[in-house]
Order: structure tokens, then C-alpha cells, then sequence
């Protein structure tokens, strides 16, 4: 049964609880999206057997076996395009020593984040790392990260606090500590000028795309809607709407919907766009296939989605 500190939070045996979270508004810029981490640290916690891509930062950091307690933090890659997802991680190390002496669990107070949008990714389970004979239980706090402009951008220090007993005794008193992480920065740059397609407006992901018609008999002054949905890999909240012309209708754009994926490694989602058609001719109309460029960071050259061109019948008043 999992456990409650003195805020209220439940307290896991897998050692990572969220505590005090605000929603975001998916990535707004300047929001935090955690205000607390908190880490179990039970003495009779077990170690878990999910293993670390080796390029994190649970294997990746360097870790000396004097420290207590490290905390430490990276960026993977820490040069993207712009538009293109920086993966920051955060890793906590506790010592088997401090894990037995902690009273209280630790608190995790994230870094602002500027000129960047953030998502919150999945925390990853606890796992084992030695430095020579010691071993520590590391806890890993993960968020997406995307630069909105070209340029140098910082990530502030995040902190960790925690307090331990100046004793063995239950009535022994707590000295507080304080830990910080190092300052990192990311690196974006503009898709680049060789390639750019016509109509490029500055998507960027690995994405595809669909279109549709919510009716397909139409009568000319009745107006009708026409969707085209943007979807794949990267923030597609930032997403421009692509272009849709037509000689036969007059075009006003609809309402835009957009759906969220952060459960992954990549951020991944989608992005419907109205499109409000007004017949002016009958007959049988054409609807033209759609081009979206957009920008693959994966294997750095521009693409084009296309959608499927389709038809409508039109009848006269």
C-alpha cells in the first residue's frame, strides 16, 4: 500500500511520486510543468530490473564513488533544428547510506525554461549504478524540450533539496542540504536554405498527412466542412495550417483541434484543420490533392506530404 508524506503525496516503492503538478497547457512557454518531484528513498525499497538506453544519463553521467548523493543532468542531442525535440533528463543518485538515513523524501525543484517549449515525458523506473564498489539507486525525471528561435539557449540549474539526521537516534535533528545541477544549453538551428520546397512555412517532424469530407453530395450555397489532418512525430502543436484553394467554393478557414502525445521516448500527435467550403458551381468538383513540406530533423532534408485528391458532387439550387 503506497505510503503519504507530511504534504499529502502518495510515496511509491518504485521512488518517484509527483507531487504539487500544474498543468502546463501543453508546453505553454515560461509554465513549469512540475512543481515537485518527490524520490522515495525506503531502505527496503527494491531495485528494479528495467534497464536505461545507455546514452541517458543514468549510465552516462559521471559519477564518483565519494558522493552521497549526486544530481546531475544532460540534454540529448544538445544541437537541434529548430522545431526539433531536446530530450533534458535529470538524474538523482542516492547512495545506499543516504537511502537508509532519509527521513523525508527529497525535493526536486525543475529549472525555467525560456524561449523554449516543454513537455513532461514518462519518468523512468529506478535502477542500480555502482562507482567502483558503491552503489546507488538512480531516479530519472525526463521532459521534452523545443527551441523556438535559432541561437544559444540556456537551461538554468534545477535544485534538489533533502535533510538528513545528525544521528542515529529517531529524535536526532535534521541539517538541510542543498544540491544543484549543472547549467546546460541547447543549440538550434534553421532548417537549412538548400532544398527548401515551395510552400514551406516551417514544419518541422517526421509527419503525414490525410484529408476528409463530411459529406460528399453537396448543393451549391450550403456550406460543408473539409478536414485535413497533420500527424506524426514532433510538436505538432506548432503546426502551420496547409494551404487549400479551390475555383468552384469559396475557402474560410474552420476550427483547428490538437491532440497530444508525450508518453513516449519522441513526442508524437496529431492536428485537424476545418477547412468551411461555400459551393458556388454545380457539377462534379475536384478537390485537389494537398502538398505539405515540412522539414525531417531525423534525416535532415525536406519532404513533402501529400494527401489524396478526391471529389464532390455538387447540385444546382
Amino acid at each position: 500500500e503506497a505510503a503519504r508524506d507530511e504534504t499529502g503525496a502518495a510515496a511509491t516503492r518504485e521512488g518517484l511520486v509527483r507531487h504539487g503538478q500544474r498543468a502546463m497547457g501543453r508546453g505553454q512557454q515560461g509554465c513549469t510543468a512540475l512543481a515537485l518531484l518527490l524520490l522515495t528513498a525506503s531502505a527496503g525499497a527494491q531495485d528494479t530490473t528495467r534497464v536505461l538506453a545507455p546514452s541517458g544519463i543514468a549510465t552516462g553521467a559521471h559519477l564518483s564513488g565519494t558522493d552521497d548523493i549526486a544530481f546531475r543532468a544532460m540534454t540529448m542531442p544538445d544541437t537541434v533544428w529548430v522545431g526539433q525535440q531536446a530530450t533534458y533528463q535529470v538524474g538523482v543518485f542516492l547512495s545506499d547510506e543516504i537511502r537508509a538515513r532519509l527521513r523525508r523524501n527529497p525535493v526536486f525543484v525543475p529549472p525555467e525554461l525560456r524561449s523554449m517549449l516543454s513537455y513532461d515525458l514518462a519518468s523512468l523506473n529506478s535502477v542500480p549504478r555502482y562507482a567502483g564498489p558503491r552503489k546507488y539507486e538512480v531516479h530519472v525525471f525526463q521532459r521534452a524540450l523545443f527551441p523556438l528561435s535559432a541561437g544559444r539557449h540556456e537551461i538554468p540549474p534545477a535544485r534538489l533539496e533533502y535533510a538528513l539526521p545528525l544521528s542515529n537516534s529517531f529524535f536526532a535533528r535534521e541539517e538541510s542540504h542543498s544540491a544543484r545541477t549543472q547549467s546546460l544549453v541547447v543549440i538550434a538551428r534553421e532548417p537549412p536554405q538548400n532544398g527548401r520546397p515551395a510552400g514551406f512555412r516551417g514544419a518541422v517532424g517526421r509527419l503525414d498527412l490525410q484529408t476528409r469530407l463530411d459529406r460528399r453530395a453537396q448543393r451549391t450555397g450550403d456550406p460543408f466542412t473539409y478536414t485535413a489532418v497533420v500527424f506524426g512525430t514532433g510538436n505538432v502543436s506548432l503546426l502551420p495550417r496547409p494551404e487549400l484553394s479551390v475555383s468552384w467554393a469559396d475557402v474560410v478557414p474552420g476550427a483547428v483541434r490538437v491532440q497530444m502525445d508525450s508518453s513516449t521516448t519522441l513526442v508524437r500527435g496529431r492536428k485537424e484543420f476545418d477547412y468551411i467550403l461555400t459551393p458556388v458551381k454545380p457539377g462534379r468538383q475536384a478537390v485537389p490533392a494537398m502538398r505539405y513540406p515540412f522539414f525531417n530533423p531525423y534525416t535532415e532534408q525536406y519532404e513533402v506530404a501529400i494527401s489524396r485528391a478526391d471529389t464532390v458532387a455538387i447540385s444546382g439550387e
